[in-house]
């Protein structure tokens, strides 16, 4: 081989080489930007990662004089309806549609990021509780209005928890978790006019939020062990003043202290455990209709609530119906209640009523006048019960909500519906709901909520009556 042949060989051999090593350099930049973008870019939104969100957070603070940042942890309230009622493609565009509310607001050498689900994170300058309330108000106000490619039925609303960072000695996770404390406590706050409730973490949020997540990983073997317990409140004919009937509520005997609904309900209801429960209730209700029957005493209805998250699902009431089927009870032993708050997707509101009324049993709208949908209620919804919040008659203009009170009664008897009036406080209330035509009454003026057997004893053994 002469010497330009070998000059030529080698030159083509380095340009292969040189090539190969260009594709393979390319190709770990590439796999490099990817693995990035994995990492430190949402995918939902398209900003910054929780995990990026966290490196810049702890660099920031670092620089900065103490007390010059507070971390903010911020969520959508009821995003699972989103979800749950009109798809996950609407709900990434409300995620991406608030996310770019809190970006445009966001001054130099501050942060935001989605955390994980409806869940946001923010690193803003403190400037106190005031400002802040002002600057998250905004970003609600303008998610409220959105754009017109998505119109959700119900308007949208923001909780937001801030803790103020002096320094990050507690560590970046340490303070997310104290500023979701908050979060959570500002979550149980009224609702406001501008659709921002904030609150600023109490060392207590913490220990509340442990607490909360105690019960809920105790549920399940709670349930199994025994410790929920089926409470009864009277319902009585406000004609007769006889008991004519019963609602079903579960309280929790947690060691030595039996929990009231308030306190895990809500809990159950994000968790989905609370489909779990309702047809616990609902087999005990069974139990104790078998339990009358057997001991030849009438079979007073009970009703029971329906949490909203099993609305979705197309078999529903099938294990209701097995086990009324099981216990050879009819279905109009039992009534159905679901909450007119529910109704933020009213198709699937009126889906579930429509297949509960077909199976033969009862159906109540309950806390009516409590949201915002009543009167679609009343038009859509196959109910032969109305139940009227207390909200009626407690608080605020007496007179004003009577009036009300009386108009719904009204309104109901010409749809064929029964009444049921709740939390009343005073027997002239009683008297003037029995004037209107309000069917039955069902407050602490007759009885609160009792074991079993001592409803028995009230309805059958030794009978009480409601004196008006």
């Amino acid at each position: 081989m002469d010497r330009g042949a070998v000059v030529l060989w080698w030159a083509l051999a380095a340009a292969a080489l040189t090539g190969t090593l260009l594709v393979l350099w390319i190709s770990r930049q590439r796999a490099r930007r990817q693995a990035e973008a994995l990492a430190f870019e949402d995918p939902v939104t398209g900003g910054d990662s929780a995990a990026k969100f966290a490196l810049l957070c702890r660099h920031l603070v670092f620089r900065a004089p103490p007390g010059s940042y507070v971390l903010i942890s911020l969520h959508i309230d009821d995003f699972d309806l989103i979800d749950e009622f009109l798809g996950s493609l609407q709900g990434d565009r409300v995620l991406r549609q608030l996310y770019d509310c809190l970006h445009a607001q966001l001054e130099p050498g501050e942060l935001c990021a989605r955390a994980a689900g409806e869940h946001f994170q923010l690193l803003l300058h403190w400037r106190g509780m005031g400002a802040l309330h002002a600057r998250l108000a905004r970003a609600a106000i303008r998610l409220g209005s959105g754009t017109p490619s998505w119109h959700p039925p119900w308007p949208l609303s923001l909780s937001a928890g801030a803790y103020p960072l002096g320094d990050l000695r507690c560590g970046v996770v340490t303070a997310q978790d104290r500023a979701a404390a908050a979060c959570r406590a500002a979550a149980k706050l009224p609702r406001t006019a501008d659709s921002c409730r904030c609150a600023l973490y109490a060392p207590q949020d913490l220990a509340q939020a442990l607490a909360r997540k105690q019960k809920l990983d105790r549920a399940a073997a709670a349930l199994a062990a025994g410790e929920f317990r089926v409470y009864l409140q009277p319902k009585a004919d406000l004609q007769t003043g006889k008991i004519c009937g019963a609602e079903a509520l579960v309280r929790w005997q947690l060691g030595e202290k039996l929990l009231p609904p308030s306190d895990f309900i809500e809990l159950f209801e994000r968790s989905g455990f609370i489909a779990q429960l309702d047809r616990w209730v609902f087999c005990r209700v069974c139990a104790l209709l078998c339990s009358w029957r057997q001991n030849g005493w009438p079979l007073l209805p009970i009703s029971v609530n329906l949490s909203r998250r099993q609305l979705t699902e197309p078999d529903f009431l099938q294990p209701y119906l097995q086990m009324l089927q099981r216990s050879g009870l009819q279905p109009s032993c039992t009534q159905i209640e679901l909450t007119e708050t529910a109704a933020q997707d009213m198709d699937a509101l009126c889906r579930a009523a429509a297949a509960i009324r077909q199976a033969g049993l009862g159906l109540a709208i309950d806390d009516f006048g409590a949201g915002y949908s009543s009167l679609a209620s009343l038009r859509r919804l196959p109910a032969d019960t109305l139940k009227l919040d207390r909200a009626f008659f407690v608080g605020g203009d007496h007179r004003r909500g009577e009036q009300v009170a009386h108009w719904a009664v009204q309104l109901a008897a010409q749809l064929g519906m029964s009444t049921v009036a709740e939390g009343v406080d005073t027997a002239a209330q009683a008297r003037k709901l029995r004037g209107w035509g309000c069917t039955e009454l069902q407050s602490y003026l007759l009885s609160p909520p009792v074991p079993p057997p001592v409803f028995e004893q009230m309805a059958f053994t030794a009978p009480r009556k409601l004196v008006l």
